[in-house]
C-alpha cells in the first residue's frame, strides 16, 4: 500500500497540495477567469439550481501574462505553477451562458471578490481541493464570449496536450498492457466518498491490476472521504482509465501521489483550468495518455473493453469501461463513469450485463 503523500512524488502546484500541507485560506482579494461547462437539461429544471455551483478559476493577472517562450519552461512547467482555484456561488446567482451556448461548452466569466464575513457573503473560494474555504462576497462579474479561451494561453496549452499526448502513437503498448490485466479475482469497488474508484483485481491475492477511476471528496464533500482509508495498492503497477475530467473522478491522486507516475488513460481534456493543470501535471511525468480521435469508438484488449460514450458534456463523452472475468467469459460488469446509459454504445445496442456500478 502507497504511503500516503509521498514526499518526492508531490505535486508540482499547491491547488493540489496534500493532506497536512494545505494551509489556511488566505484572506485577501481577488481577479479571477472562471470556468464552468454549459449543462444538460434536467427534465426542462433550470441548471445549478439545485445544487452547488462550483467554477474553475485561474488568476486574470497571471492568465493574461501566461505565454510560454521557444527558449524558456515548457508549457507544462509554466502551467504547473498557475494560481488555481474554486469558487462556489452560494447565494450570488449564477450568471446567464453566453448567447449561442451548448451543452458541453465552456462558459467563461471574469470574477471580482473580496473578503467577508459568514453573514455578509454570497460566496466561497477554495485554493486547494482540500481546503474548507474561505467566505467572501462578489464584487462584480462579467461574461465572455465562447471562444474567449481557444484564442488565449488556455488555448495554447489544451493544443499542446493534444499534439504531445495523442494516444494513437501509445495504443499499440497500452493495448499489450491492458491484454496482460488479471481480472480473474473481479472488481472491487473503493469506498471513497462523493466520488468514484473502483480496480480489476487477480483471483489469488485480490491485488489491483487496474484502476477505472481514481475519486474521492473534495471541497465541500472532503468530508465523505472515510477517515482511516487504508491507501491504494501499486504492488503491480496498475494503470488507471478515467471516465471523465471531474475532480471526484481523479481526486484520490491528491491524497496518493505514487498514482502520478503510473499510465492514464483519459478522454480529452476540457478547457478548464484545473483539469488541464492536473493533465500537465501527468504529462510532465509522462503518464498522460489521451484518447483522441484516431482511436477507434470501441477497443478491447483480453478481458477489458473501453468504449467513448456519445454525448455532448464531460460526463455523457468520456470513456466507459466493461470488465469481464476472463477474456470469453460472459460475466461482466460495466463501469460507466457519470454517460447517461442511453450515450454508451454497448447499452443502446442491447448489451446484457451482470453486474454495473451505477452513475449519478
Amino acid at each position: 500500500i502507497a504511503e500516503k503523500g509521498t514526499h518526492s512524488l508531490m505535486f508540482k502546484n499547491q491547488f493540489f497540495a496534500s493532506p497536512g500541507q494545505v494551509e489556511g485560506e488566505p484572506r485577501r482579494k481577488g481577479r479571477v477567469y472562471a470556468a464552468i461547462e454549459v449543462p444538460e437539461l434536467d427534465d426542462g429544471l433550470q441548471p445549478y439550481e439545485a445544487e452547488p455551483v462550483y467554477l474553475e478559476c485561474v488568476d486574470t493577472s497571471w492568465l493574461n501574462s501566461f505565454k510560454a517562450s521557444e527558449n524558456g519552461p515548457s508549457w507544462s512547467k509554466l502551467f504547473q505553477a498557475a494560481p488555481l482555484s474554486v469558487l462556489e456561488l452560494t447565494s450570488y446567482k449564477l450568471p446567464l451562458f453566453p448567447e449561442g451556448s451548448n451543452p458541453g461548452d465552456i462558459a467563461w466569466f471574469e470574477f471580482g471578490y473580496e473578503p467577508a464575513s459568514s453573514s455578509d457573503s454570497d460566496a466561497r473560494i477554495y485554493t486547494n481541493l482540500l481546503s474548507e474555504g474561505a467566505t467572501v462576497k462578489i464584487s462584480f462579474h462579467e461574461p465572455r464570449p465562447l471562444g474567449w479561451a481557444e484564442r488565449g494561453g488556455i488555448g495554447e496549452v489544451a493544443q499542446a496536450l493534444a499534439k504531445y499526448n495523442s494516444s494513437s502513437k501509445s495504443q499499440y503498448s497500452l493495448k499489450k498492457r491492458l491484454a496482460r490485466v488479471s481480472t480473474a479475482g473481479g472488481v472491487a469497488f473503493y469506498d471513497v466518498g462523493q466520488g468514484a474508484c473502483q480496480a480489476a483485481i487477480d483471483n489469488e491475492l485480490h491485488i489491483p491490476q487496474l484502476y477505472v477511476d481514481f475519486g474521492g471528496g473534495v471541497l465541500t464533500n472532503k468530508k465523505t472521504f472515510p477517515d482511516g482509508f487504508a491507501g491504494f495498492c501499486f504492488t503491480c503497477d496498475p494503470m488507471v482509465i478515467l471516465s471523465h475530467w471531474d475532480w471526484d473522478h481523479w481526486s484520490s491522486a491528491q491524497r496518493w501521489p505514487e498514482a502520478l507516475n503510473t499510465p492514464w488513460l483519459t478522454p480529452p481534456v476540457p478547457l478548464k483550468p484545473i483539469q488541464l493543470a492536473f493533465a500537465a501535471e501527468l504529462h510532465e511525468r509522462g503518464s498522460l495518455h489521451i484518447w483522441d480521435a484516431a482511436w477507434p469508438g470501441t477497443i478491447t484488449a483480453g478481458a477489458v473493453t473501453i468504449e467513448r460514450c456519445t454525448g455532448r458534456t464531460s460526463n455523457d463523452s468520456g470513456l466507459a469501461v466493461t470488465l469481464r472475468r476472463r477474456r470469453s467469459s460472459p460475466k461482466n460488469c460495466l463501469l460507466p463513469g457519470d454517460a447517461d446509459y442511453a450515450c454508451i454504445p454497448s447499452v443502446v445496442a442491447g448489451e446484457s450485463f451482470n453486474a454495473l456500478c451505477m452513475t449519478h
